[in-house]
């Protein structure tokens, strides 16, 4: 038993990597800056100008290792360098990004910024009462983020020909023709086959992989991008009250799913047995999040009159912040009920069809009809013999709803506003912040195979005659 504990954590070892895996590319494939929503929160307080706001960005840049290779090799195209990961900018990153795949060759599109922002440097250098300055610059910031070859050679056209016709700075007229020049260097290769050759990169240990695991084994998932908050800390305050809500509605569906099943098993094709079923039947198929929206307005509202307003509202999250986690459970175990309910009864329908299914193959079975000629009486024969023999496929259904109630939770959590995982989960959706959405699926995948662990050892309990050996 116990080589056989550590042989299947062993085997959860690669799945958690996998998992892993499957996070951290779905991190890096999300749209937008990473960093802009954080910046943008903190800016009113921090920040006291635009220099010093875009030195914090780059801080917090490297900070989080986003100027490291994403994992221990790539295969990208050959013009991407890795110097481009080194601009903290987002826009000009991305920027840098286009213009080296559009025209094969990252070198002269870094020569032609260069060009460009001396070019702004020198236009900014003159006087403001220069005439046509403000209309240059302005052109010129355009081209500092146009990627498309045609507005790009149209723009630059334009302010040649203010440059030429206003100034008769030596520096200004030198700066056009240098940038005009580096921008036809880049169209001479801009049909190269080179730009859609892959090339294989390998980087090792020193990548946002490896280093953003390492945390992961420690508990460190970083930093809310929406409060500044440690992640953990906020996955844990949520987790106690999905964590209560799921160990509620196990433990009724423990105490009323199985004892239902086996009632129905002992009356099996009655009249009673046909109208439980179809009720359950039709439990398990109502969607939850309409069972849910039926239960607070039917009996947390006086719509339909008082007589059915037999539940509180919905959780109103007002508690202090001195406030221990018991307290607070206390306050809303009133709440609790109804989102409570509304989890169990998906898994009650569904578990007391699998025990009555189970105990009637059970009872089919030789050693049923012995001690049915012994004159042993079928509630004694259900619940001695025939209940332990069938516990095996419901012990496999219960532990699987336990992490289908945490995901199921995220639909309640949000309709009867309760501040666990699910709507932790909705509310980093829907404010952007992936690393407590990301820590929150890592976490539920690694409670997802303890619990399967625990279902195995459970097995055996059940049934001694299992073996683990082979």
């Amino acid at each position: 038993m116990i080589q056989y504990i550590i042989k299947r954590i062993l085997y959860f070892i690669p799945t958690l990597v996998i998992i892993s895996l499957a996070i951290f590319f779905l991190s890096k494939s999300t749209p937008g800056d990473p960093l802009g929503d954080f910046i943008q929160l903190q800016e009113s307080t921090n920040f006291g100008s635009e220099n010093q706001k875009e030195k914090e960005y780059c801080n917090k840049y490297r900070v989080l290792n986003l100027d490291k290779p994403s994992f221990y090799f790539s295969l990208r195209p050959l013009p991407l360098d890795d110097e481009i990961r080194e601009v903290c900018n987002y826009n000009k990153r991305q920027w840098f990004k286009t213009m080296s795949l559009n025209y094969g060759d990252y070198n002269k599109v870094k020569r032609y910024n260069q060009q460009l922002e001396d070019l702004i440097i020198r236009i900014q250098s003159i006087p403001d009462t220069i005439s046509g300055k403000n209309k240059i610059a302005r052109i010129l910031n355009k081209l500092a983020f146009n990627t498309n070859p045609k507005r790009i050679n149209l723009e630059l056209i334009e302010v040649s020909k203010d440059i030429n016709s206003i100034y008769s700075f030596d520096s200004l007229n030198i700066g056009i023709s240098a940038l005009r020049a580096s921008f036809e260097e880049l169209n001479i290769n801009q049909n190269s086959l080179r730009k859609w050759m892959p090339g294989f990169h390998w980087y090792g240990l020193d990548c946002q992989y490896h280093l953003w695991v390492s945390k992961l084994i420690i508990l460190d998932f970083g930093v809310s991008l929406k409060d500044g908050q440690k992640v953990f800390n906020n996955i844990w305050q949520a987790f106690k009250w999905t964590g209560l809500m799921v160990l509620m509605s196990f433990i009724l569906t423990l105490f009323v799913g199985i004892p239902l099943g086996v009632f129905l098993a002992s009356v099996n094709n009655s009249k009673k047995d046909k109208i439980i079923s179809m009720v359950l039947y039709l439990l398990y198929a109502i969607p939850i999040f309409w069972l849910a929206t039926l239960f607070v307005v039917f009996f947390t509202t006086n719509e339909y009159g008082s007589w059915t307003n037999l539940f509180p509202s919905i959780l109103p999250l007002n508690f202090s912040r001195d406030d221990t986690f018991f307290v607070k459970f206390l306050a809303s175990f009133k709440f609790l009920i109804l989102p409570v309910i509304c989890i169990a009864l998906h898994s009650i329908a569904y578990i007391a069809r699998l025990t009555r299914s189970s105990i009637i193959d059970q009872m089919e079975l030789l050693y049923v009809r012995t001690a049915r000629s012994k004159g042993i009486s079928s509630r004694r024969i259900i619940w001695k013999h025939s209940f332990r023999n069938a516990m095996i496929p419901i012990l496999s259904l219960l532990i699987a709803a336990i992490p289908a109630s945490i995901a199921g939770s995220l639909v309640i959590e949000v309709i009867f506003n309760i501040p666990g995982m699910g709507r932790l989960m909705y509310e980093s959706v829907y404010a952007n912040d992936w690393p407590v959405l990301y820590g929150v699926v890592m976490l539920i995948g690694v409670f997802t195979v303890f619990i399967y662990l625990i279902g195995d050892i459970f097995y055996r309990v059940i049934n001694p005659k299992i073996t683990y050996s082979k």
